[in-house]
């Protein structure tokens, strides 16, 4: 599997042809949990980011399986008064 590269020369990850329909969905959805977080719109965060935790573990994706993670730990900090906020 090549590698490919955004405009500026670096490797941004596999090409989205050669992700599975599990990774690529994963992504997906932790790009739109993320997303939300960001804008203080924290509706269904926890949803996207257990949804995509479950498909990136299917998939063999280390990487949004980890993003899944560090989203549903923010939300954790967030719901529980951690320093976080």
């Amino acid at each position: 599997m090549r590698p490919s590269y955004d405009a500026t020369g670096v490797n941004a990850g596999p090409s989205v042809a050669a992700q599975s329909p599990a990774a690529f969905r994963a992504k997906a959805l932790n790009a739109l949990g993320f997303l939300k977080w960001g804008l203080r719109d924290y509706t269904g965060v926890v949803d996207l980011a257990s949804e995509s935790l479950t498909l990136a573990q299917e998939a063999g994706d280390q990487k949004e399986h980890g993003q899944a993670l560090v989203a549903l730990g923010l939300d954790g900090d967030l719901r529980g008064g951690g320093s976080l906020q």
